[in-house]
């Protein structure tokens, strides 16, 4: 009797949770109109205004659930914090993530996990303080820093992530006033202008 009343106890428990995964998968997408999980994996969490994530899912080779494909989270129920893509659990591909005032905080390109592609982060007033290239999660070839008032702080190259060649420090005014000559991250040299 006590086995038959957990069965149907678990029944009805898995029918509740499925009733509402249905229900909430009804809406105009997966998830969420902008979130088109692809095929072999279903949408997971909830969307405003019922919850504050919502991404795609699929069974590993364990059977342990992992994301895979598009994701969102908001701040609060109208504002998004950051929307990219997963594969294998990884972050991968397009990434943009959002203050709580809406404007962006990063756009960038991750490859299973690591920075990688065009790379640019922004202040929470909105302007932009970097802008580069990541490769393998490390800074490389030309980046160019700014201060919050939008005025050029420094620019120059980076090799696996260290500063290399010669980088240009610049006055508020926008005038260059030092060069600095890096290798492999070391300063070798100094030129004030």
């Amino acid at each position: 009797m006590t086995r038959a009343f957990l069965g149907l106890a678990l029944f009805l428990c898995a029918c509740a949770a499925k009733s509402t995964n249905n229900q909430y998968m009804q809406g105009p997408g997966p998830g969420h109109p902008d979130l088109a999980c692809p095929s072999s994996t279903e949408a997971a969490g909830l969307a405003p205004p019922h919850g504050l994530e919502t991404f795609c899912q699929r069974l590993d080779i364990r059977g342990d659930a992992e994301k895979h494909g598009p994701y969102m989270r908001w701040h609060d129920e109208a504002t998004l914090a950051m929307r990219g893509n997963y594969y294998d659990s990884h972050r991968h591909g397009p990434w943009e993530e959002y203050y709580t005032n809406g404007r962006p905080k990063l756009h960038g390109q991750y490859n299973e996990g690591e920075p990688h592609g065009p790379w640019a982060e922004y202040a929470e007033s909105g302007q932009k303080t970097s802008e580069g290239t990541m490769e393998n999660g490390k800074r490389v070839d030309g980046w160019t820093f700014w201060n919050e008032l939008g005025q050029k702080l420094r620019e120059g190259r980076y090799i696996n992530g260290e500063m290399d060649g010669q980088w240009t420090y610049y006055r508020p005014s926008g005038e260059a006033r030092l060069q600095r000559t890096y290798r492999r991250g070391r300063l070798i040299q100094q030129v004030e202008l």
